[in-house]
């Protein structure tokens, strides 16, 4: 896990140092000044997709870490059934949207899924009306896509090890 935190600082470090803004100079401090909202979003979307998964496909180390919590609520092989009446399928929706547009209130993992597209559509509109450079570009997306590798990690590895 170490390394792979130490690799994503390198990868971040070098992308950095590589966009010419600081004219061969490497200075990270005006790159996470112009785009901390946007590296900041990209973690928490990571962040909501590694704690998804975790709970999706380890939940005991969620409960382990966690042996008082909800379980209907945060283990996902009950709480999918949160979204219907008396957690009957066969019954429909518990209420107007529960199985689709509001399914994100019924249990933690689509919540977290929530959290993670939501982060996503937020950093993309927060970029959406820049001029750059193609170059410029590539190296962001090398970036921003380190920035969700980090809070994925964050959530689903270091956590609960």
């Amino acid at each position: 896990m170490k390394r792979v935190i130490i690799t994503m600082g390198l990868l971040i470090y070098i992308a950095i140092s590589l966009s010419g803004q600081n004219k061969g100079k490497v200075d990270v401090k005006p790159y996470l000044k112009q785009n901390w909202k946007t590296l900041g979003l990209l973690y928490l979307a990571g962040f909501g997709e590694g704690h998804a998964e975790l709970l999706q496909h380890h939940y005991y180390k969620f409960e382990g870490k966690y042996p008082n919590a909800n379980h209907q609520f945060w283990d996902p092989d009950l709480s999918w059934t949160n979204k219907y009446k008396n957690n009957d399928p066969e019954q429909g929706a518990r209420f107007w949207g529960s199985t689709n547009v509001f399914v994100a209130t019924t249990d933690a993992y689509h919540g977290f899924k929530f959290i993670q597209k939501a982060a996503i559509v937020g950093a993309v509109t927060i970029n959406l009306n820049s001029k750059k450079k193609f170059r410029q570009y590539v190296l962001d997306a090398i970036i921003y896509l380190a920035a969700y590798t980090s809070g994925f990690y964050t959530s689903y590895g270091l956590m609960y090890n």
